[in-house]
């Protein structure tokens, strides 16, 4: 099994895992139990974000993605 990019991108389904490697963040790839592989699944345009999770049947992968990183530094007067 590769290195995963982080703890939270991946998913175990059976007969394998699909998961982001650590040497390709913008790809998922499955990892076959049965014949020892890694498979590419896709390549997306933007670095993956927490969670990853596949339907129950295997037609569908829900991901998420950063779009865009921004940080705000915020005063709250007469916070209470």
């Amino acid at each position: 099994m590769p290195a995963v990019e982080f703890a939270a991108f991946w998913t175990i389904v059976p007969g394998g895992v699909y998961f982001v490697p650590a040497d390709a963040p913008k790809s998922l790839s499955y990892f076959d139990f049965r014949a020892k592989r890694v498979r590419p699944i896709f390549e997306s345009d933007k670095r993956f974000w927490y969670g990853l999770s596949v339907a129950p049947d295997g037609r569908h992968i829900l991901y998420s993605k950063v779009d865009e990183e921004n940080q705000d530094i915020m005063l709250a007067d007469k916070f209470r």
